[in-house]
C-alpha cells in the first residue's frame, strides 16, 4: 500500500455508480475502433491491468477533470462561460449519450471547447488525435445554438505534467463526415448485438525514422486497446519504402502495395501544401 493507492481509493469512493445500458453509444466513441466498441457492447472481459496502473489511471483522470473545472471557473469569472457539462440530444440517432465540456465566448464568438489532457512527451510530436476533433464536431452540430452565430469548435490540449504550453486546434469535420462515423458505430452496435464482430482495424502507413521510412504498422489504437488479448491483432510492422536521407526520393520495397503507397504519398503532399 502506498499514498497513491490511498488517494485513488478516496477518489473512487467519491464517484457515483451509474447503471449504464451496455448497448448505448457515446460521443467519446467517435473515432474509436468499431470492433473495440462492439466488445464493450457485448460486455467482453477487458484485459487484466496491474493494480498500480489502475491506481495511476484514477489519479490521471482526476487531474484531467480538475483542469477542465478550473478552466470553466476561469471563463465564468470573466463572464464568458455559456455552458458546462451540458447533456445534449443526438436525435434522430437513438440510444446515444454525451456531455460537452465547455461552451464559451472565445475570441469574439461562441464556440464549443473540448478539453483534453495529454502526457508531456506528446508535445514533442505532432498532436494528432482525430477522435477528439470528431467529438467536438458532434457537440457543435447537435448543440442547441438557437440560431446564434458561432465559430468552429476547438480542442485544447493541456499538459497534465504542467511542463508545456497548451495547444489549441480548430475542428474541421463536416456534418457529412460526422454522420458517416456515427452510422459506422451504429452498424457496429447492430453487429455486436447479433453476436458478431466488425473487422479488425486495418494497418496504416506512417512516416518513421525521421521521415526516411514509410512503415506499415498497426493502428495506434491497437497498442492500448482494452481487449487486445481477446482480439489478438497482428502487431508486426514492415518497411514499404525507404530513402538514405531526407533529400533523396523513396525507393519502394517489393512487399509494398503500389496503389496504397501512391495514395499515402498524395495524402502527404496535400498535407504539406495545405
Amino acid at each position: 500500500m502506498n499514498l497513491s493507492a490511498t488517494l485513488a481509493r478516496h477518489l473512487n469512493a467519491q464517484k457515483e455508480e451509474k447503471d449504464r445500458d451496455p448497448a448505448r453509444l457515446y460521443v467519446t466513441d467517435m473515432g474509436k475502433c468499431p470492433r473495440m466498441v462492439a466488445y464493450r457492447i457485448q460486455q467482453t472481459e477487458v484485459d487484466p491491468v496491474a493494480e498500480q496502473s489502475r491506481i495511476n489511471k484514477t489519479i490521471m483522470f482526476d487531474l484531467a477533470e480538475r483542469i477542465e473545472v478550473n478552466l470553466a471557473d476561469a471563463l465564468r469569472a470573466e463572464g464568458n462561460l455559456l455552458g458546462y457539462q451540458d447533456g445534449i440530444s443526438l436525435l434522430p440517432h437513438e440510444n446515444w449519450g454525451g456531455r460537452l465540456d465547455i461552451v464559451a465566448m472565445y475570441k469574439g464568438s461562441p464556440r464549443i471547447i473540448e478539453v483534453k489532457t495529454i502526457h508531456p512527451n506528446a508535445f514533442n510530436h505532432d498532436i494528432d488525435y482525430p477522435q477528439h476533433h470528431m467529438q467536438a464536431a458532434v457537440y457543435d452540430i447537435y448543440y442547441d445554438w438557437a440560431g446564434t452565430q458561432h465559430d468552429n469548435p476547438i480542442v485544447v490540449y493541456f499538459d497534465r505534467g504542467g511542463q508545456n504550453t497548451s495547444v489549441e486546434q480548430d475542428c474541421g469535420y463536416s456534418r457529412g463526415e460526422i454522420e458517416a462515423q456515427m452510422v459506422l458505430l451504429e452498424n457496429a452496435r447492430t453487429t455486436a448485438l447479433a453476436g458478431e464482430l466488425p473487422p479488425q482495424m486495418p494497418k496504416v502507413l506512417k512516416l518513421r525514422s525521421y521521415a526516411k521510412q514509410v512503415m506499415l504498422e498497426p493502428s495506434h489504437q491497437c497498442t492500448y486497446c482494452d481487449y487486445a488479448m481477446t482480439c489478438k491483432p497482428d502487431m508486426s510492422k514492415s518497411v514499404w519504402a525507404e530513402r538514405p536521407d531526407n533529400k533523396s526520393p523513396f525507393a519502394a520495397k517489393k512487399k509494398a502495395n503500389p496503389e496504397k503507397l501512391a495514395a499515402f504519398a498524395r495524402e502527404m503532399a496535400l498535407e504539406v501544401l495545405s
